[in-house]
């Protein structure tokens, strides 16, 4: 499950489309595949 705020992250980084693609991972990975993609979404955003 993702929160309001990671689907907010992820449409301000333009990857709304990989939400979807990359839902499966993240529900197998976990909280840490949300962390790693927040991460490097601030990175490419600064």
């Amino acid at each position: 499950m993702l929160h309001r705020s990671d689907y907010s992250t992820a449409i301000a980084c333009g990857i709304r489309h990989h939400l979807f693609e990359g839902a499966a991972v993240i529900n197998l990975s976990g909280l840490e595949a949300v962390m790693e993609n927040s991460q490097a979404c601030e990175l490419g955003a600064r």
